[in-house]
């Protein structure tokens, strides 16, 4: 197993990274605030838009994961973990379409797959938390 790195160099990128996990690993918040629109919070709800951006765009992540490393994630197993997901999320994209609610997303069977990645990626991204 690699040695973990306490640093990286953009923390506030790792932290979206994190949050975008979070956020597809959670099936209770995506069925009370995407499905049944229950929002919690005054705030704009969490989205699969604001993950796929968060993890496709904004951080890169997903496209050039070695890259991330150092910068954003803190070792290869981090950026190995993320790749589960990325190949869930690519799958429901391709199956189902970049286009639909979130509410469509998180009913779709498919969808299953996305959490149960998500939260192997989160328990990998947390254990190596200083």
């Amino acid at each position: 197993m690699e040695q973990t790195m306490t640093q990286v160099r953009f923390p506030g990128m790792r932290t979206v990274v994190v949050e975008a996990v979070e956020h597809l690993a959670d099936a209770e918040y995506q069925q009370q605030v995407w499905v049944r629109k229950e929002h919690p919070h005054e705030q704009m709800p969490y989205t699969t838009d604001d993950a796929v951006h968060a993890l496709y765009d904004d951080t890169s992540v997903f496209e050039e994961p070695e890259h991330a490393v150092g910068n954003v994630l803190r070792n290869k197993e981090e950026a190995e973990a993320l790749q589960p997901l990325k190949r869930a999320l690519d799958t429901v994209f391709d199956e189902l379409g970049t286009d639909l609610d979130d509410a469509e997303y998180a009913t779709a069977p498919q969808w299953a797959v996305v959490v149960a990645t998500a939260r192997s990626a989160l328990a990998v991204l947390r254990a190596s938390e200083p």
